[in-house]
């Protein structure tokens, strides 16, 4: 048995195998790319595109007629035409994505590529044996689970282990063969390259970064399993991204602290540094490889990790979701779509832009002149005060204050009246065609979850929309882009507290958060939006390996991790920080309240230090659809990797300075 082992091996590291098995696994990758580029276009002809019909394929033009009625007439006939126009193209774009092969050929890449990896790497027989074995064990339970037979567990959860078990070892296969590619890519003979090798091995190798892998692979391999097939595909969708997302991101962090500062303290303290001393690398050169050989772990996780939730987030779309038969198939076939999909479609799983309604002249004025005279009085006081037991006014604060108290005051309808809200550079929205949301949440009294109210959005040239509200929580309204107007970009939406054409009022004033109101629209796609997530974590972990490194040179293990873990915490909880900061009165009655006053001079430096890094959140944006802008991901870019070589140049005149010689590492 031995002997036959042995000779698969010396089989598997032969050129010619390598070349064989390298035309097999191309030419199956084409025939699958072609199998699906086929079955798609298929699938497609038998649902064909949607045509605007034909009385209804030119734009209605104005009547030379002066009359308004015949005026007004033409206008609503070209909205409807407008809106019929919208329909098509949302149709047809929903067509694209249902049968759509992008998902499918990325996955069909990505197998290829980690395939060449592992043939290149000499260990196609030994992966194939792998995979046999995995299948032999995963396939039993799923299947029994997909037929929904029960054999010792119910049947959802024998699919579930099914999931776990090849999702487990698809991911730990792919994990080990990066691993050994990094290596091999690293195999060039310069110290810097020779020092991150080293690191890759022990990442494998040492006990607290073995544990952190394995979690993550387990943490990816769990979550398909763990989502409820009963709720909206769209809150499934977002699940899924938030947890595997930030789940992952936390692990690899931790891990890049942990590997960063341990592979430095634990070379010092057992003396291994010493053989490094002796050979002809240099402080600068053995930090650097210190820190490129945990980035390159963190870098290959993440990648495992990306492509990971990239596929199964493609899966999960061409699931049904809520009110349809099959994926994209509504089940009333008066429906065009249902909600859950049109939500899941334009506003989960895309990058958007959004706009905040636009403060007139008259207001910016008004908001001037009221901080001004609010400045003048407070100076006034103080300067007359003889005690002088306060600070003097902050013209920046009173700016502040007033500008929330008047906006507040702007943002809140009483019963009956309405208040015009104009949202303005929407040109590129409204070219692109596809549905705005309005995001809103309305607040009134003690917004008790029993109350409804009703009010009125009424955009301009546009029939009033009725909407019965819970309060208190984030609401959308989708709206077509037509509604834009084509000369200035603007939408102009005047919202009453009433039900305007029952001439019902609501019992309290109504009012909107200052970041409660807004339009947003699809600009991008979601795997775009997904690859500007994933640089930014990058970033990040790049920043936070050399972190590791940096304290590891001239702390204790424990004391390094412990500053490390600081300075994470301390960087992911910055706008936490500065939100309560801002929320604390340090003074009450005239009087300085001091551990509110200390506690605020701590953490003010600290929540503006860290604002770049807790501003981006590349997560919350992912979830909620949003676009990351390129300019804050360049201007990331910048601050962190400029972070990231200060690290360095500290970093590597530590190491210069300390006797490696004489230090134990205690």
């Amino acid at each position: 048995m031995m002997e036959m082992v042995r000779k698969l091996d010396r089989l598997q590291q032969q050129k010619g195998f390598k070349i064989a098995m390298t035309i097999a696994v191309v030419m199956l990758s084409i025939l699958a790319v072609v199998w699906q580029v086929v079955a798609a276009s298929k699938a497609a002809q038998m649902l064909p595109e949607a045509q605007m019909p034909s009385g209804l394929a030119q734009p209605i033009e104005a009547p030379k007629s002066a009359d308004p009625a015949e005026v007004a007439m033409a206008a609503k006939a070209e909205q409807e035409r407008r809106d019929v126009e919208m329909t098509v193209r949302l149709l047809n774009e929903l067509r694209a994505a249902r049968f759509s092969s992008a998902s499918v050929i990325t996955g069909i890449a990505a197998a290829l590529g980690v395939s060449l990896v592992v043939i290149w790497l000499g260990l196609a027989l030994t992966y194939l044996a792998i995979l046999l074995v995995g299948s032999l064990v995963a396939l039993p339970p799923l299947a029994l689970g997909l037929s929904n037979t029960s054999f010792i567990l119910p049947a959802e959860s024998l699919t579930q282990l099914g999931w776990f078990i090849s999702g487990g070892l698809t991911l730990a296969a792919a994990f080990t063969a990066l691993v050994r590619f990094m290596g091999a890519v690293l195999s060039a003979s310069h110290p810097i390259t020779a020092v991150a090798r080293n690191v890759l091995a022990e990442a494998v190798r040492m006990k607290i970064s073995l544990v952190f892998i394995v979690l993550l692979i387990m943490l990816m391999a769990s979550l398909p399993g763990l989502l409820d097939q009963a709720t909206p595909l769209r809150y499934r969708v977002q699940t899924f991204l938030q947890y595997s997302t930030a789940g992952s991101f936390t692990l690899i962090a931790a891990l890049a602290i942990f590997l960063g500062t341990a592979t430095v303290c634990f070379e010092q303290r057992d003396k291994i540094i010493w053989q490094t001393a002796t050979k002809p690398v240099r402080p600068w050169e053995y930090v650097a490889g210190k820190w490129l050989g945990v980035a390159t772990v963190c870098f290959i996780l993440l990648s495992v990790c990306g492509l990971g939730i990239y596929m199964f987030t493609e899966y999960l779309r061409q699931r049904p979701a809520i009110g349809e038969v099959s994926a994209f198939i509504p089940r009333e076939q008066d429906d065009v779509i249902t909600e859950d999909r049109l939500v899941l479609e334009y506003q989960v799983l895309v990058g958007r832009a959004s706009e905040r309604f636009t403060i007139t002249e008259d207001k910016v004025a008004a908001i001037r002149d009221a901080s001004m005279k609010r400045y003048e009085e407070e100076d006034r006081i103080y300067r007359e005060e003889t005690k002088k037991s306060s600070e003097p006014p902050n013209r920046a604060k009173i700016i502040k204050e007033v500008q929330q108290e008047m906006l507040a005051e702007y943002l809140a309808i009483e019963p009956g009246n309405s208040e015009k809200f104009t949202f303005t550079q929407l040109q590129q929205a409204r070219k692109l065609g596809k549905p705005l949301t309005l995001r809103y949440t309305v607040n009134a009294g003690g917004n008790l979850p029993s109350e409804l109210y009703r009010i009125t959005i009424w955009p301009k040239n546009q029939p009033p929309m009725i909407r019965e509200i819970h309060l208190g929580q984030p609401l959308t309204l989708s709206m077509p882009a037509s509604f834009v107007d084509p000369t200035t970009g603007d939408l102009e939406l005047r919202i009453y507290n009433a039900d305007y054409v029952n001439r019902s009022l609501n019992a309290e004033t109504i009012s909107f958060p200052p970041d409660g109101l807004e339009i947003t629209f699809p600009v991008v796609s979601f795997g775009e939006n997904f690859i500007r997530v994933l640089s930014v974590n990058a970033m990040k972990l790049v920043f936070l390996s050399m972190v590791g490194v940096v304290c590891g040179t001239f702390l204790a293990f424990p004391v390094a991790n412990l500053v490390a873990f600081g300075v994470f915490i301390c960087a992911e909880s910055a706008p936490f920080l500065r939100e309560a900061v801002e929320n604390m009165r340090t003074e009450e009655d005239g009087q300085i309240i001091w551990w509110a006053w200390t506690a605020e001079k701590i953490a003010v430096p600290i929540a503006e230090a860290f604002r770049f890094y807790g501003d981006l959140r590349p997560v919350g944006s992912l979830v909620e659809g949003r676009i990351l802008p390129a300019d804050d991901i360049l201007g990331a870019a910048a601050v962190l990797l400029s972070l990231t070589a200060v690290l360095f140049v500290i970093g590597s005149a530590i190491f210069r300075s300390r006797e490696l010689a004489t230090y134990s590492g205690q």
